[in-house]
């Protein structure tokens, strides 16, 4: 490929993004303390409604002082169950995002035991939008991606979504160039924003 042809898939790359979780190192940290295993990374509806949720944020114990790393507007818990503050699920309703079911939830801040506003969200929308010719993958003889080295996504199978996730790793959502642009101009906390080429594996 030529150092022009590389701009110009990364141009189009650019379209989209992935957005990946970015607390601070000592959090705080989502841990469900009532409620059932229901994952909500698969892109789908929920069948049946899966009750009453409760997590606890909570900071790393080596830090002085706990109450300076305050709730974020987006926690993602291990399981599945990303819980999106009020401030940020208005700013995606304000922005147009409509395939997000939410869920309500009670959510205790540890350092001070303050109960705190937040929704848990099912992102609906799975969507195999990998440019497999152009990433580098490992796939089994049925097609099916396990490993992912390096990553490309593919516009054009995006369906004009803002906001999904990736079909080939459902912990990733992806994000349009205009939603990111939203989100990052809103000044909310917990994630960052990359382009598809910077992404590495362990990065979730």
């Amino acid at each position: 490929m030529t150092r022009s042809e590389d701009r110009e898939a990364n141009a189009m790359a650019s379209e989209h993004h992935i957005l990946l979780s970015d607390p601070a190192w000592a959090g705080p940290t989502a841990y469900r303390t009532s409620g059932i295993d229901t994952i909500m990374n698969l892109g789908r509806r929920l069948e049946t409604d899966p009750g009453a949720f409760a997590f606890e944020l909570r900071v790393d114990s080596k830090a002085l002082d706990p109450a300076a790393f305050a709730p974020l507007d987006w926690h993602d818990p291990r399981g599945g169950q990303p819980l999106f503050s009020e401030r940020m699920a208005t700013v995606l309703e304000q922005a147009g995002v409509a395939n997000i079911d939410y869920y309500p939830v009670r959510v205790r801040y540890q350092p001070t035991g303050a109960e705190v506003n937040y929704r848990l969200a099912n992102v609906i929308g799975l969507i195999s939008a990998l440019d497999t010719a152009a990433s580098e993958v490992t796939a089994d003889d049925d097609g099916f991606i396990f490993d992912i080295a390096s990553m490309r996504l593919d516009p054009s199978k995006c369906r004009g979504l803002d906001l999904f996730r990736l079909k080939e790793m459902p912990n990733l959502m992806i994000v349009s160039l205009a939603l990111k642009r939203v989100l990052e101009g809103s000044g909310l906390t917990g994630f960052r924003v990359i382009e598809d080429h910077e992404w590495q594996p362990g990065m979730i």
